[in-house]
């Protein structure tokens, strides 16, 4: 009798308040697959945040789709990460850095080994 009031109340608080019932949920770092996931009904205010995130990421994809057709290259702001005058460039192009000459690469090498050894003494 006791359990069967407990199982009410806990369905009334939980279940009975949800928007959607009996739904499967997938997770993302693995391949586990979840049942009779509810969904609790959202209030305004958290509808109009969810609203606000899909129309930026809505207008993120379809920028983004624009200069792609549009072959622009990607670049970043530096200003966006830091107000100070950094000490080195950032690679604004995207993938493998490229370098003028084979002795920019191995003199780089020989400054990371350096650098590394000084560390370590």
């Amino acid at each position: 009798m006791v359990l069967e009031l407990l199982r009410e109340r806990v369905i009334d608080s939980t279940w009975n308040k949800m928007d959607v019932q009996s739904k499967a949920i997938k997770s993302i770092s693995t391949e586990t697959l979840l049942f009779n996931f509810s969904i609790r009904k959202r209030t305004s205010q958290e509808q109009k945040v969810l609203n606000m995130v899909f129309n930026q990421r809505r207008v993120e994809l379809t920028d983004k789709y624009k200069r792609i057709e549009a072959q622009i290259k990607e670049v970043l702001d530096e200003c966006e990460y830091s107000k100070i005058k950094e000490g080195y460039f950032l690679n604004r192009m995207p993938g493998k850095p490229e370098f003028w000459d084979n002795d920019a690469i191995a003199l780089a090498a020989e400054e990371f080994a350096e650098k590394d050894r000084l560390k370590k003494a």
